[in-house]
């Protein structure tokens, strides 16, 4: 299964052997640039142009949290392995490190 983000504001995941959509999340009214799948919590993570992180249950759709992230646009995200952790880039030329769980972050350069 492959998590692919549509410009329509909307996230979904997709089934490449059989090029079907599988499940589809409604996110945002502007751009969504990025999304990943964070597997130990079964969560969707996606980052967007109105500069917030939102997290889904994969399994439910419903939205876990949402926070603003940058001060500019998202454009890319990603996971570590292993760790609850989310790494995001922005417009505003900042990566920082997130645990999806908390809104804090853990560090930006």
């Amino acid at each position: 299964m492959y998590v692919r983000v549509r410009v329509l504001c909307v996230s979904s995941s997709w089934n490449y052997v059989s090029q079907s959509m599988v499940k589809s999340i409604e996110v945002c009214d502007l751009p969504v640039r990025a999304a990943r799948f964070l597997p130990q919590k079964q969560w969707v993570v996606c980052g967007s142009d109105d500069m917030q992180i939102r997290v889904y249950n994969y399994n439910t759709m419903e939205r876990v949290r949402a926070f603003e992230a940058h001060t500019d646009y998202i454009r890319s995200l990603a996971v570590h392995p292993t760790l609850p952790l989310v790494l995001s880039s922005s417009d505003d030329m900042l990566i920082k490190v997130r645990d999806p769980r908390r809104r804090s972050q853990h560090h930006s350069r």
